[in-house]
């Protein structure tokens, strides 16, 4: 082993330990309860740099281990894996990698068969490394996910939320529970998605769409679109099909 990686893996051992045992003590972990949420350092704010973090989910026979992501603004630097059994980096058995979780991706469940999930975080720098949306979330970092444990045999019928289903206009939270999630919208904004707001909102006939159109939020407070009935299209469904019927 060269100098510069030994100097790299003692940085990188240096790091886990004062994450684990100092300021960020939620930042690693093996986790056992059957319901629980897992964040980044200091979320919703920046973390410091750099930062490894890992935590091993352990399920009991016959359960499957499920994850939601609800509040993903990472572009990259999540790696999700599951094993037949896992003590450390170095001593584990059937290794499978399910995941690399970008914001970007629309990847809002991730579900794994085996005993063991391992969450796995690392950034050496801070950078352009998460997602921006206008106002709101300009100053939102990492990540904040929910997991279960239930039983293999379920069907995976559960909506879930995520920031992208709320609009980015909104927060997905579980309830105490954990059986429903829903979008706790912001400020001056409403609706299941956090679809409706102040330039956009059939209860205050704020509406910048033509015949018969509706509009909403999508993608933050400056960005709404406009959904047309059948028979028309464009940006604010002001164009009309010639030979369809708006009726048909």
């Amino acid at each position: 082993m060269t100098t510069v990686k030994l100097v790299t893996l003692v940085l990188m051992i240096h790091v886990l330990i004062s994450v684990c045992s100092g300021q960020y003590n939620r930042c690693c972990g093996r986790l056992t309860q059957k319901q629980g949420v897992i964040q980044s350092p200091n979320y919703p704010g920046p973390f410091e740099t750099p930062v490894f973090c890992e935590w091993v989910i352990q399920a009991p026979p016959k359960l499957k281990i499920v994850l939601y992501l609800t509040q993903y603004y990472l572009k990259g630097f999540f790696h999700v894996y599951e094993f037949d059994h896992y003590t450390n980096k170095d001593e584990w058995i059937g290794e499978q990698k399910l995941a690399t979780v970008n914001c970007e991706d629309e990847i809002w469940t991730i579900v794994s068969y085996k005993p063991f999930v391992v969450l796995r975080f690392a950034v050496q720098e801070m950078g352009n490394i998460h997602l921006r949306v206008l106002d709101h979330l300009m100053d939102v970092y990492g990540f904040n996910i929910t997991y279960e444990m239930v039983s293999k045999h379920e069907v995976n019928n559960k909506w879930t939320c995520s920031a992208f289903d709320c609009s980015y206009l909104g927060n997905c939270y579980a309830s105490a529970d954990y059986s429903e999630y829903k979008c706790h919208c912001f400020p001056n904004f409403s609706g299941e998605e956090c679809e409706y707001g102040p330039h956009c909102n059939p209860m205050t006939e704020k509406n910048m769409c033509q015949n018969n159109g509706s509009c909403r939020y999508i993608y933050g407070d400056h960005v709404n679109i406009c959904q047309c009935v059948p028979g028309y299209l464009g940006s604010k469904c002001e164009q009309k099909i010639n030979g369809i019927h708006p009726s048909g």
